[in-house]
């Protein structure tokens, strides 16, 4: 009866029909083995698990709820579980259903129970985090057609009607999505449409064609259309699985949103085991607590690298290869010798201070320690500690100091390429259609300019105080014959100046910097780069492969590998840095690298060139 509810529902109702009677099932007590769903699924947090709504560390699904007696226990049949729950009598809802009568029928509906119950299938990523992030199948034109192979439906085909229909609030066109060649009984393939002006999500689970209302569509819209078409991701899984996969990835970033300075147990081994799963990067536990260092022995243009447990760290990470996720750089006020701790930073729930700053090192330190930093400290080799110019990069600090943090920098500097940073199944594509389509909500929302609207007019030769939205910005780029990977992959120039903002929360007009291309302004105004780098393409993982650091392990003032440009000295884990110390600066250096995760072989194979 369930199923052929389902079935008569229209299309984009299914699967949350067959949600919402799987929850009602498992709360009126029908029994489900899940091994596969607990193998799958992994540990659950503390809370949850205490609740009972999740199984405790180190349990299984199955086992967790069956000590609930939602599930049977191992070894005991579905009617028996349920018995023991109720009662007696091996019935559900007075015998409508019951093991016996499975199996008189024939029907296993366990097993099917525990198809539609399954956390993940065909999964892209290593574990849920960011496994909802949709694949892109391809763009179809007005009169076009295209053909692909889905998990659920191996013929699956999409037509655009090239004649729109006209109405008084635009054009509106039908796109048919065909579906054949079901590959299981109970199957859905998820899909987002999108264009930089709308988006349509849907899970189709029932065969033959079906037809959606695209529009009405304003004319800048209808032009977008007919040059790029309608873009079309297929999710890895269902839409509601792909809910649940956004929730794990929302709980890395838990201890950056609100709460306590500190990062948490918990969440800082949630972190490590996706930065392992993700980009093979390791941070076992330090076996003891790093040495105070001496702010004596620190230098104006010394480095210091840190990582944060705390969602955003790890996915500039994954992102960039780097095996840092926040930097800063010392320098000496020339007055009196006084250290500083200079970075581009952002207010939160764990930093104080927004924007280009300086604090005293002690002070840093302290933030630095309640924030749950992990540190290593780099200082400059005897060459370039002689050749840096410690009073010219106080100067360019000074001009600096209150610019707002680099947000436009975020994307630009690690995006270099049109396809080959982002890691699978991201695309530029999506990438564009999100920002825009998002962008009435992210205004309404955020303090801080948009991140591409700025950097996108500046690529195209456009002025500052071009009122213009993204939509319509990535429209002019296809007019020029850019594709969005081609526009993102544009180079960030360092003599770029976005406008700044008046008022009580204003900041001056600027450049825009993340934390290393701030640093890397340091050192360039200091005389330690050639003029032709920009600092503005840089990641973390750029600033600190440049060959500008003491390679004697031995003298440096805290313990460290051998071989080690840089030793420790703060937080609870390990931070390792392969290949620092490695590239000397040229000019254009790392504007066109590619970063493919997770091993990040064509980084490194072509670090001595891009």
């Amino acid at each position: 009866a369930t199923v052929a509810t389902v079935v008569a529902m229209p299309r984009r109702s299914a699967a949350r029909a067959l949600t919402l009677a799987l929850l009602v099932a498992v709360a009126g007590g029908i029994p489900l083995h899940s091994h596969d769903a607990a193998a799958a699924a992994g540990p659950a947090s503390p809370a949850a698990a205490s609740t009972g709504a999740f199984p405790a560390e180190g349990q299984s699904v199955a086992s967790g709820l069956a000590s609930k007696g939602a599930f049977p226990i191992e070894g005991q049949s579905a009617a028996s579980g349920l018995a023991a729950r109720r009662g007696g009598g091996g019935h559900v809802r007075g015998g409508a259903f019951t093991a016996a009568a499975a199996e008189r029928h024939g029907v296993d509906w366990l097993s099917i129970m525990e198809r539609l119950l399954k956390w993940r299938r065909n999964g892209i990523q290593p574990g849920p985090e960011f496994d909802f992030v949709p694949q892109l199948v391809g763009s179809i034109l007005p009169g076009a057609s295209l053909k692909w192979d889905a998990p659920c439906f191996s013929a699956t085909s999409a037509v655009v009607r090239d004649v729109p229909t006209q109405t008084k609030d635009g054009a509106v066109v039908t796109v048919t999505i065909e579906l054949q060649g079901r590959t299981e009984m109970i199957c859905e393939d998820a899909y987002l449409l999108a264009t930089p002006w709308r988006y349509l999500l849907l899970d189709e689970a029932i065969s033959g064609s079906h037809v959606e209302k695209w529009g009405p569509m304003t004319s800048d819209e209808h032009e977008d259309l007919l040059l790029a078409g309608i873009r079309i991701f297929r999710f890895p899984h269902s839409i509601a699985e792909s809910l649940v996969d956004m929730y794990d990835t929302a709980r890395l970033f838990a201890s950056g949103i609100s709460g306590p300075a500190a990062v948490s147990q918990d969440l800082a081994d949630r972190n490590r085991k996706f930065l392992q799963l993700y980009a093979n990067i390791d941070m076992p536990p330090l076996p003891a607590k790093p040495a105070t260092l001496d702010e004596a022995l620190v230098k104006s243009g010394d480095f210091f690298g840190i990582v944060r447990l705390d969602g955003l760290d790890p996915l500039i990470m994954w992102g960039t290869g780097s095996h840092l996720g926040h930097t800063a750089i010392a320098l000496r006020d020339p007055a009196d010798d006084a250290l500083y701790m200079c970075e581009s930073q952002s207010k939160s729930n764990y930093w104080p201070t927004d924007r280009i700053q300086c604090n005293h090192f002690a002070s840093w330190m302290a933030l630095a320690a309640a924030a749950d930093y992990n540190v290593v400290f780099m200082p400059l080799n005897p060459e370039a500690r002689a050749a840096f110019d410690a009073a010219a990069a106080w100067k360019e600090r000074t001009s600096l100091l209150g610019v707002l943090y680099g947000f436009p920098n975020m994307l630009f500097g690690w995006i270099d390429t049109p396809s080959s940073n982002f890691p699978h199944p991201l695309s530029a594509e999506l990438l564009a259609s999100a920002f825009a389509v998002a962008e009435p909500l992210y205004n309404h929302l955020s303090p801080v300019p948009s991140l591409l609207n700025g950097a996108i007019k500046k690529r195209l030769g456009l002025p500052d105080s071009l009122n213009a939205t993204t939509a319509s910005l990535l429209l002019l780029a296809e007019k020029r014959g850019l594709s969005a990977g081609q526009l993102l992959a544009l180079p960030e120039q360092d003599q770029w100046i976005y406008p700044g903002k008046e008022g009580k929360d204003g900041y001056p007009a600027g450049p825009s910097m993340v934390c290393n291309v701030f640093v890397c302004r340091m050192w360039k105004a200091g005389g330690l780069l050639p003029s032709g780098v920009n600092c503005a393409e840089f990641t973390p993982f750029d600033t600190y492969e440049l060959a500008l650091f003491n390679a004697d392990s031995t003298a440096l003032p805290c313990q460290a590998d051998a071989g080690a440009p840089y030793c420790q000295v703060l937080g609870s884990y390990k931070v390792s840095l392969p290949h620092a110390n490695t590239h000397k600066a040229f000019e254009g250096m790392r504007e066109a690298c590619p970063t493919s995760p997770p091993d990040y072989a064509d980084r490194l194979a072509a670090a001595a060139t891009c």
